[in-house]
């Protein structure tokens, strides 16, 4: 059996795990990210984890890294990592430096997407579109088992893409009315806040929701009717034999599938309507990390 090695480069945490090219995590630690000043300070942290889990023991193919932010993947160039405040390197060159085997870099979300379509609920889906629902809302389109990452690594950063007129902005990198101002988790919690809803986290707001509290009911009902827009445009554009929902906000989410799925018959085509395809993500939290992994048995380098 062969093996990769594979990191999840988080604001809190950085994992690294090593996995089998069947997806099995083997081993797993991780460390606090901590403060970093630039490329080569990430680079010294993934190599003293490379040190830590003994990697080498392992003989592994490859190593694969997933990050938070935009990065060139045949390159290896990443052009920011918002949660950290650092970007402009060239993280495959940096880390190839000191790890003498195929290095490869990828976007998290594309790597979560790229190890569902492989090993996940888009097993032997010609196209699959991987939405994931978080904090934020990201996206990874998968055709015959390659990661579309557009011209300059830039593509399916589908959570900016323009859905409402409203005047609701995440962040200052985010557009006014864009899919993850309207549909994120972070969106749901802070719309019921502003409402006056007592809830600590955004499945407070779908419980509510469940108990017919009116407020709750209509922060969702405008969730899925926005949900529905965005994944209609995806299928008016690209139309995916199937669209994988992963994160956080996913759990409850699932619950909704069938009135999603209702109100994207309302702007696809005649022949679209009924045939939209949504499950939830099969591997869970650990996708971004397999996926990164996968990239050392799936990517030609």
């Amino acid at each position: 059996m062969e093996y990769g090695v594979g990191y999840d480069i988080g604001g809190t945490y950085i994992r690294v795990a090593i996995i089998s090219e069947y997806g099995s995590i083997i081993k797993i630690i991780k460390e606090e990210t901590g403060k970093l000043r630039n490329g080569e300070d990430l680079r010294d942290k993934i190599v003293a984890l490379y040190q830590k889990i003994n990697a080498k023991e392992y003989n592994p193919v490859g190593v694969g890294i997933g990050i938070c932010g935009p990065v060139y993947q045949k390159t290896g160039y990443v052009y920011v990592l918002p949660n950290l405040g650092i970007g402009n390197f060239n993280l495959k060159k940096l880390v190839q430096e000191k790890i003498d085997i195929p290095i490869f870099v990828g976007n998290d979300a594309n790597m979560a997407g790229l190890a569902e379509a492989k090993l996940g609920s888009g097993i032997n889906h010609k196209i699959v579109q991987y939405i994931t629902v978080s904090t934020g809302i990201g996206g990874a389109l998968i055709i015959n088992g390659k990661v579309i990452e557009g011209r300059d690594g830039f593509a399916q950063e589908i959570g900016h893409m323009i859905i409402s007129s409203s005047k609701r902005k995440q962040s200052k990198t985010t557009n006014y009315g864009s899919w993850e101002s309207q549909c994120s988790g972070t969106a749901i919690y802070n719309r019921a806040i502003e409402e006056g809803l007592k809830v600590k986290n955004t499945r407070d707001v779908f419980e509510l929701e469940k108990k017919e509290n009116p407020i709750a009911q209509k922060i969702i009902s405008d969730w899925i009717k926005d949900m529905g827009i965005a994944i209609a445009n995806i299928n008016l554009y690209i139309e995916p034999n199937i669209y994988i929902i992963g994160g956080g906000v996913s759990n409850s989410a699932k619950f909704y599938f069938d009135k999603i799925k209702e109100e994207v018959d309302k702007y696809v085509f005649e022949g679209c309507k009924g045939k939209t395809v949504l499950v939830q993500a099969k591997l869970g939290p650990d996708s971004g990390i397999i996926g990164a992994a996968l990239q050392a048995f799936y990517i030609s380098h």
